[in-house]
């Protein structure tokens, strides 16, 4: 089935330019070009696109207001807004990703795949209808979208990559600043980006950055039954022990990868709480009061999970796919693609439990472990002297930005 994109700016120079580099990036895309959201928004009516890019400042109406309304008539569209004033995240309004003005084709080429992609898991009608429903998407700084890129770059230079760490307004710099980290395995010498990224490595970088943001686009709303601090230390223990459990087993690659699903396995969860933290908390309520887990209270309600919000985020930014993986099924590693054998999915599985159990971060139902499942896979067993539940360092350090 072909892909079909719209492209609404007033600007017929820019039109024409995005037109014809969509076209020559792949000859498969059907591509349509709308000087007027009026225009545009007939055609959304007449034949839903996959993907819509938006310029911001428009005479009939804002990109934000026209995004608003595609909302509401085709949830699974994708909407892209463009802006030269990507990091004023207030004017993004419903877009689920932004791409600053001017842009660079690879830049272009990047936004446009990724959102292609993770569009496809809106055929799930339910979980578009759950997407469609929310207002505010979380938004990775200009900054941190360019550290993925280059650390995605086999030719990018430590200095090409740093340099954007270095002008991300002290989130990523802060982090890695915060010193002593027992975390990242001490790391408190970096005084400067560069020296943090040779340090941490390529995968626990990706990972800072992205968690970082994360957590602080979630600062603001107060839900007593699952506390943002308390989530934010949960998910460095997890992130910890995931990490151990696969360099057991399965070396430096898979213990990066479920590191960085540890860290931002509850994204989901941060994205509802922050669209309406209310409804959130009585769902949270809910779950408490019938002795549910989250997840079975959220099908119940929205026929779709947090994981699977997380997952189409996920995919927006382009993460890595075991990690996007290992978020996806670690609650269910038995229905994911990998059912057979011990990987980063099931890693983050055992420690999202254990460190649950060892330090609570909210009253929820926190199911057992299955033991004959993981026996089955051959998963290793967790050194019962380490303490995976403090954290040290980095949350502290973190706390800062949320």
């Amino acid at each position: 089935m072909p892909r079909i994109i719209y492209i609404v700016d007033d600007d017929p120079g820019v039109l024409q330019m995005l037109g014809l580099c969509l076209r020559r990036l792949d000859p498969g895309w059907q591509v349509s070009e709308f000087s007027r959201p009026s225009q545009a928004l007939a055609a959304v009516r007449r034949r839903p696109p996959h993907l819509l890019l938006s310029d911001y400042e428009m005479p009939e109406m804002t990109g934000g207001q026209m995004l608003d309304l595609i909302r509401q008539i085709a949830p699974a569209t994708v909407r892209v807004l463009l802006s030269s004033h990507v990091g004023h995240a207030e004017r993004l309004g419903p877009a689920h990703l932004h791409l600053g003005k001017p842009c660079s084709l690879p830049a272009l080429e990047t936004t446009v795949r990724h959102a292609l992609a993770a569009q496809e898991a809106l055929q799930n009608p339910e979980l578009a209808r759950l997407v469609a429903s929310l207002r505010r998407f979380p938004v990775l700084p200009s900054a941190c979208a360019d550290v993925l890129r280059e650390l995605d770059n086999d030719d990018s230079t430590l200095d090409q990559t740093a340099e954007p760490s270095g002008r991300d307004g002290g989130g990523f710099t802060g982090i890695v600043q915060g010193g002593d980290s027992a975390l990242f395995g001490g790391v408190g010498g970096a005084n400067v980006p560069r020296t943090a990224l040779v340090e941490l490595g390529t995968r626990n970088a990706k990972a800072l950055a992205v968690a970082t943001c994360v957590f602080k686009a979630c600062r603001g709303p107060h839900v007593p039954e699952m506390p943002v601090d308390l989530l934010w230390r949960h998910s460095c223990s997890a992130a910890k022990l995931a990490r151990e459990l696969c360099r057991k087993s399965l070396g430096e690659g898979p213990a990066g990868d479920a590191f960085f699903a540890g860290l931002i396995h509850e994204l989901g969860c941060l994205v509802l709480m922050k669209n309406d933290a209310e409804a959130f908390r009585a769902l949270c309520q809910e779950a408490q009061r019938e002795g549910k887990s989250l997840r079975q209270a959220e099908r119940e309600r929205f026929h779709a999970a947090h994981e699977e919000l997380s997952v189409f985020i996920l995919r927006l930014w382009g993460i890595p796919e075991p990690v996007v993986e290992a978020v996806a099924w670690h609650n269910i590693p038995w229905e994911g693609p990998h059912p057979e054998r011990f990987s980063p999915t099931v890693a983050l599985y055992m420690a999202n439990i254990i460190t649950r159990q060892w330090r609570p971060p909210d009253k929820l139902l926190t199911p057992p472990l299955d033991r004959e499942y993981l026996e089955s896979v051959g998963a290793p067993t967790p050194c019962p002297s380490t303490r995976y539940g403090d954290g040290a360092g980095f949350a502290g350090t973190a706390s800062d930005g949320l």
